[in-house]
């Protein structure tokens, strides 16, 4: 009878996190919905929730925070003051 032996366990590969550079510039609201004035990079973005602007995706917001999100890694931007 052949022993029998387990898999060894299967190792997940975690998304590369990359320096973004980026602030929060305002927010003002347009049509009933706020929008966001922000900065990646050098370039300054306009953005609804759920819009793109350089790779990445405006995936949401609290009351002190943006989250940029880009290949299955969520960054935070603090809201200005």
């Amino acid at each position: 009878r052949p022993a029998v032996r387990s898999l060894p366990a299967v190792k997940t590969v975690q998304p590369k996190r990359e320096r973004v550079k980026a602030a929060h510039l305002g927010t003002v609201v347009s049509g009933g919905k706020p929008l966001y004035i922000l900065t990646i990079g050098d370039e300054q973005y306009e953005l609804f929730r759920g819009e793109k602007a350089a790779e990445f995706v405006l995936a949401d917001c609290d009351r002190d925070s943006l989250y940029l999100s880009k290949g299955g890694v969520t960054y935070g931007v603090k809201l200005c003051d």
